[in-house]
């Protein structure tokens, strides 16, 4: 047994071999225990599991997560319950974990989740860490939420899910399980918002944005017709917002950032979708101001600012590259100080390895500040 409290790790599975050991072999030192529901596996998903846990229990697929995920947690005997998923990996070990719940007042644990995708990465809290026996459970067919604690610590501890890291099959099968789900929920209750959300995130997976966006737009309509400030929310604007960009679509763009701006107030993402508008129309004054808000918002020390900047159901605008948009703007206004400043802080944060700082010189060139131009083309070669 180890030290501290004890710790029930709880998962549900169904045909997980690909996958399993690593994360079973994450939690190895953490959980005392592991519960696993396994939904009616055909491959070799018991026998690893067996490898790891005597506590295996069969209950076939209702066509519901959270209905499942209340069976494992039922089965629980620790003190805490840590819930994860086979194509999960846990980011933290032992110790980590419970200098956190030295806090008395505790009665939950929120980790971030790094999801991967062909739409890049997506990152949230989630409360996957909580006190057994007060009430808590889970709702929703799927994308299940845990309803009951009352005092949930937000950490930088990480799992890492890869769900859809798989090949393109793998990928379209979780799209068709999870999208049948969405639309049975939608049926049953038309007006549900997080579902028409994570609809929305789901087609976007695949490739098929006509549809996400339809998904996006049903839950922004419904958004306004309640009017519904839950921060959650917030997030039906962004991905409308990634999508008319794509579709360059710059005039719908416009309108639901200043849309979510009135009713969420100041967002780091949105106020970069707004830079990006004027960039391309060529309104670089106006790009300058929301890029100055934009810095302002994103330095803010705030609970809410930091909320906005942890959570992503779309990969995010880093701040690297709206940096070179407010950069472009202050080159064009003749701002060059400014620029330069903008340019290397750019630089400093940019991916190790990339070509930035000679297409930054390339630019300057072009807009005919060949001097300062050349300094960034030339500095890849000076060290």
């Amino acid at each position: 047994m180890n030290e501290g409290p004890f710790i029930s790790a709880c998962m549900i599975v169904k045909n997980e071999e690909a996958c399993l050991i690593d994360c079973l072999e994450s939690i190895r030192g953490v959980a005392d225990e592991i519960v696993v529901v396994d939904t009616g596996s055909t491959d070799r998903t018991v026998e690893i599991a067996r490898a790891y846990t005597d506590r295996i229990y069969y209950h076939p697929w209702q066509d519901d997560f959270a209905a499942h995920r209340n069976q494992s947690i039922g089965y629980a005997e620790g003190e805490w319950i840590l819930v994860i998923d086979a194509d999960e990996r846990l980011l933290a070990n032992r110790d980590d974990i419970l200098k956190i719940l030295r806090n008395p007042s505790l009665d939950a644990v929120g980790f971030r989740i790094v999801n991967r995708s062909s739409e890049g990465e997506i990152v949230f809290d989630s409360p996957r860490l909580f006190k057994n026996n007060i009430g808590c459970h889970y709702m929703g067919i799927i994308h299940e939420q845990l309803t009951g604690p009352r005092h949930i610590q937000l950490t930088d501890l990480e799992i890492h899910h890869t769900g859809y890291q798989g090949d393109a099959e793998t990928t379209q099968k979780k799209f068709e399980r999870n999208s049948a789900l969405l639309q049975c929920r939608l049926r049953e209750k038309p007006d549900d918002i997080f579902s028409h959300i994570n609809l929305a995130v789901s087609f976007m997976t695949v490739h098929r944005y006509e549809e996400a966006c339809s998904a996006a737009q049903h839950a922004v309509s419904f958004i306004e017709s309640k009017d519904e400030n839950d921060p959650l929310f917030r997030h039906a604007f962004i991905i409308l917002l990634r999508l008319y960009l794509k579709e360059k679509r710059y005039d719908h763009a416009e309108e639901i950032c200043l849309t979510s701006l009135r009713r969420y107030g100041p967002d780091p993402q949105v106020l970069a979708g707004l830079i990006l508008v004027q960039i391309h129309r060529a309104n670089w004054q106006a790009a300058l101001d929301y890029g100055w808000t934009f810095l302002a918002v994103q330095s803010g020390k705030g609970d809410a600012v930091q909320l906005r900047l942890r959570n992503h159901l779309v990969a995010p605008f880093e701040t690297w590259q709206v940096l070179l948009w407010i950069a472009q703007a202050c080159v064009m206004t003749e701002e060059l100080d400014k620029a330069r400043r903008l340019f290397d802080r750019a630089l400093d944060s940019a991916p190790a390895g990339s070509d930035l700082a000679i297409e930054i010189g390339a630019g300057l060139i072009r807009a005919g500040h060949r001097s300062l131009g050349l300094s960034y083309m030339t500095r890849p070669f000076a060290a």
